[in-house]
């Protein structure tokens, strides 16, 4: 359960702080950033309607699970780390089924997923700017973003 708490959190971090920085938007493209630019998430926004484009790359879950399992299991042992990962790992695997759905899929029978598939295209198309929460909204509340 720690693990599907804490990677809520960290979706949201890194959707709101990392993904929607506009820091990471070049003032003009260039060929020399063009490559990183249009790896962005930005690029998501624009062309979200390419399949390609919705679910998290495995090179990128690879690196940033490595990276944490290899901490974790240093400081905290093997137990704690397998149970720990297994959350995270499954919430990304929810995480990137659900945006699929909300992006490829028809409407859902279940409430509470149909006003989540509403608030993400919210998010893409009125304004980018609130509801980072892709599979909750906890965390829009807590920093006032909803």
């Amino acid at each position: 359960m720690m693990g599907v708490i804490f990677w809520t959190f960290l979706e949201y971090q890194q959707h709101r702080f990392e993904l929607h920085n506009e820091h990471t938007i070049p003032d003009q493209i260039t060929e020399k950033n063009i490559g990183s630019f249009f790896a962005a998430h930005h690029v998501h926004h624009m062309y979200s309607n390419q399949e390609y484009r919705i679910v998290v790359p495995l090179w990128h879950i690879l690196k940033v699970a490595g990276g944490i399992w290899a901490l974790e299991q240093y400081f905290l042992g093997i137990v704690f780390t397998a149970g720990f990962m297994s959350g995270l790992i499954l919430s990304q695997v929810y995480y990137d089924s659900m945006h699929f759905w909300f992006h490829f899929g028809g409407d859902f029978k279940i409430k509470f997923f149909q006003d989540m598939k509403e608030k993400h295209m919210r998010h893409h198309y009125r304004d980018k700017h609130i509801e980072y929460g892709v599979t909750s909204s906890f965390w829009d509340h807590v920093f006032d973003t909803v």
